[in-house]
């Protein structure tokens, strides 16, 4: 079986999105399937496999690329099955049976995705229509987590009875790629971890505020790990914490590994989450995990974390305090969470998107 996954989410970084497209993809051709990864720029890395190719087809704009460019390079090169993997993205004049992933709704489940008027105009439309004609494409429509299935059904009912939930793995082979902390950690003392990326939506600033207010009791330290461009600079000036607020930036896996373990949690303030991988990455690290009650973080997180509003500075400061000072809850919510990384398998994963193709052709 020849299979075409829409890699783009991979090109720059294996995170999220990406890691999900690469390490079904290994997966898959190590039991035997012609995989090809398109691309629209050369990427920065792919997994290495003799079943695994790659295609780089440049397009000017995201749906210029999914509606002109992909049809073209499908319908001449006839795959068994096309896997968009990015949400949307199904061209509309291509027949070639295909399956569609769905991460999130956030620009519809979230009020602040289309917050200028000109983003209103133009972009918030064009979503509507490609969700909506993706979705009709679709043979199957694969979701991260019961929370973007309702959602999904929710907001676009065409897509019920085609929906299955796929959750992803947390047992990855490919490793991500980033910077080596070599300094020892214990420097920072006592430090509680974010990670992920800095957008509105993941409520940085909240969590800067909650652990000043916590820091005026505590000597503690606050890593925060992803790329940082110097957003919050001010804020954690005004708070004079500059000195307790470390931006490491990307890290690679190794010292990611190392960073959780060694954190007294991670603390994930998210106003919506898809799913939520920095989760169930502190819970394989064995660390506790503070993060919201909102979207799928409830169901992702299981039992093994604190479940906050994360809209309340206040109370993502009293979590972080009661997990920092009570050793008795945090042996205990690593211990849930151990168990609960459990339920999440790349094989289980990938022998459920194996038997989906099957069903479809």
């Amino acid at each position: 079986m020849k299979i075409f996954f829409d890699a783009r989410a991979a090109c720059l970084e294996v995170t999220g999105v990406g890691r999900i497209v690469l390490e079904t993809a290994l997966r898959l051709a190590e039991r035997g399937y012609k995989v090809s990864l398109l691309y629209h720029s050369i990427p920065n890395f792919v997994p290495k496999h003799s079943n695994i190719s790659i295609k780089i087809l440049k397009g000017k704009s995201r749906t210029y690329w999914e509606q002109i460019i992909l049809p073209k390079f499908l319908n001449k090169e006839k795959p068994d099955i096309y896997h968009a993997t990015w949400n949307f993205g199904l061209p509309v004049f291509s027949n070639i049976p295909s399956v569609l992933t769905v991460h999130d709704v956030i620009p519809k489940a979230w009020g602040g995705y289309f917050s200028s008027a000109k983003s209103k105009l133009l972009d918030q439309p064009l979503y509507n229509f490609n969700m909506t004609t993706s979705v009709k494409k679709s043979r199957k429509v694969l979701t991260d987590s019961e929370n973007t299935s309702n959602d999904l059904k929710k907001y676009f009912p065409k897509s019920a009875g085609k929906t299955e939930v796929c959750y992803p793995g947390i047992n990855h082979k490919i490793k991500v790629c980033g910077k080596k902390i070599n300094q020892d950690l214990e420097k920072f003392g006592p430090y509680f971890v974010y990670l992920g990326g800095i957008d509105p939506r993941k409520n940085i600033p909240n969590l800067i505020k909650a652990f000043a207010e916590l820091r005026k009791r505590e000597k503690i330290s606050l890593l925060i790990v992803g790329k940082y461009l110097g957003q919050f600079d001010s804020l954690i000036d005004s708070l004079r914490i500059k000195d307790n607020v470390i931006f490491p930036g990307y890290l690679d896996q190794d010292s990611l590994e190392r960073t959780l373990a060694s954190a007294v949690a991670l603390v994930y303030p998210s106003v919506y989450e898809g799913f939520g991988f920095p989760v169930l990455e502190a819970q394989k690290a064995g660390t506790a995990v503070i993060t919201g009650n909102n979207s799928s973080l409830p169901e992702i997180t299981g039992k093994g974390g604190l479940l906050i509003d994360v809209d309340s500075e206040k109370e993502i400061s009293e979590a972080m305090s009661r997990v920092l000072l009570d050793k008795n809850l945090r042996i205990k919510l690593i211990e849930l969470g151990q168990e609960n990384i459990k339920r999440f398998d790349w094989e289980k994963s990938t022998d459920q998107v194996e038997n989906i193709y099957k069903s479809i052709l």
